[in-house]
């Protein structure tokens, strides 16, 4: 498999940020869910392409969600760094899920 290192920079902002992507890495994790967070509410927050399969483990108070395209994970990680992303009110931080 074939890596690629590029930029991304945020759109009217001087800071470039790093980022490496491998093809296989398609999945996103969100930490800090409220306990009692659902599938459902995921979902509502899930934007940029179709996704393969997703996950809550309400104990860990996190969500793992995996796109069909690599690129989509990686539009909607870029999409939640500069615009926060709230599930059930609370605001949640968002992960690219890296394989070893």
């Amino acid at each position: 498999m074939e890596e690629q290192v590029g930029y991304i920079t945020n759109d009217g902002d001087d800071e470039e940020e790093f980022w490496e992507t491998n093809r296989e890495d398609r999945s996103v994790v969100f930490r800090g869910l409220s306990p009692f967070t659902t599938l459902a509410d995921i979902v509502r927050v899930v934007r940029g392409g179709p996704v393969l399969n997703m996950f809550v483990r309400a104990k860990d108070r996190i969500a793992h969600v995996a796109f069909v395209d690599t690129f989509a994970a990686e539009k909607f990680l870029i999409q939640s760094k500069r615009s926060d992303i709230y599930v059930k009110g609370k605001r949640v931080s968002t992960l690219v899920f890296m394989i070893t």
